[in-house]
């Protein structure tokens, strides 16, 4: 044993001893009876605990049959719908950043500017639903992305060499804003067949939002149109027919006059004629769209996509049917142009 451990006080002498009793403790005769009745009592304690807590857990159960009875009571009510607690406060939010930005855009912005014109802007929104399309962007990434475009060209005159830089400037600002994975800068580049270098596309990107001071992302058609098809159970053939005319909306600067819920009420209109969904009313109603001057301009909204739709199908223009003929929107082009053989 070595000598700093001999001197450690911890360490009990030799010449005391420690004895160690494992098992029960000597008991008197009274001691032995004051705890079997301490163990009765506690064993009566234990009984009441018991009943109390089955009596609690049997009224929770009966608390919670009560609320699935409840629940299953709404839920098969005809006037019910969980979405309907949520819809009228998202909706009235989404008016009132739109009825904010809907002041920044100028819908004759093209009389303002004298380097492009109605026809170039139609073909760059085509090309942008093309790439949008290649690239399996959110819906709502490609509508912001115009949103940006327009409110730019709402504030600044832009020459026609740089026109095409603005649009997929826009679209890769739209997409680091609703995308988690979108292209580097050099695929965007590629996009343009390299007519702008990745360092003119960010100069471009900078330049935009320092001009619309970042305020950029308003409430688009399609978050609208979204909302409102959730609402009333479209299915995806319904939706996909619906967004068919929202993206023939994007091509036509026409509908710049519109405010972005007057389009997407337009497009569930549509929808519902076409399918025969008897909800026309309460479409007016949830939408605040029951006065007669709003219903009229539903109406000419309703029929001018329609017929922009027709013109478009019959145009060089061919992104959106491109688009929609696909496997993966269901084919709905093909219904689309039943809707729109008899706008004349």
């Amino acid at each position: 044993m070595s000598k700093n451990l001999q001197n450690n006080n911890n360490i009990p002498p030799k010449n005391i001893n420690i004895n160690l009793h494992i098992g029960d403790p000597v008991q008197t005769e009274e001691e032995k009876n004051i705890s079997k009745q301490n163990s009765n009592q506690n064993f009566i304690n234990l009984q009441s605990i018991q009943t109390t807590a089955n009596s609690n857990e049997l009224n929770l159960n009966q608390s919670i049959d009560l609320i699935n009875k409840d629940t299953l009571s709404n839920s098969n009510d005809e006037n019910y719908s969980y979405e309907d607690e949520y819809y009228k406060e998202i909706y009235k939010n989404l008016i009132l950043d739109e009825n904010y930005f809907y002041q920044k855009i100028i819908s004759q912005y093209m009389l303002y500017q004298n380097d492009i014109n109605y026809k170039m802007r139609e073909i760059l929104v085509d090309w942008l639903i093309d790439v949008h399309f290649h690239c399996n962007f959110q819906q709502k990434t490609l509508f912001q992305c115009v949103f940006i475009m327009d409110a730019l060209l709402s504030k600044v005159p832009i020459k026609k060499i740089s026109f095409q830089l603005l649009g997929i400037a826009a679209l890769l600002i739209s997409c680091k804003e609703n995308e988690i994975i979108y292209p580097s800068l050099i695929k965007f580049s590629q996009l343009t067949d390299n007519a702008y270098t990745p360092n003119q596309i960010t100069f471009m990107e900078q330049k935009i939002l320092k001009i619309l001071k970042f305020d950029i992302f308003a409430p688009t058609s399609d978050e609208f149109f979204s909302i409102i098809s959730e609402f009333f159970q479209f299915n995806e053939e319904q939706k996909y027919f619906g967004q068919y005319f929202l993206d023939c909306s994007l091509i036509d600067i026409s509908f710049l006059k519109y405010k972005m819920s007057t389009i997407a009420i337009a497009c569930v209109k549509i929808v519902m004629k076409y399918y025969k969904i008897d909800k026309i009313n309460l479409l007016f109603e949830k939408c605040g769209g029951g006065s007669d001057d709003k219903k009229k301009e539903i109406e000419n909204c309703e029929y001018n996509l329609l017929f922009s739709a027709k013109k478009i199908s019959n145009s060089p223009l061919g992104a959106v049917k491109k688009k929609y003929i696909s496997e993966k929107f269901l084919n709905v082009a093909k219904l689309c142009e039943v809707a729109i053989n008899d706008v004349e």
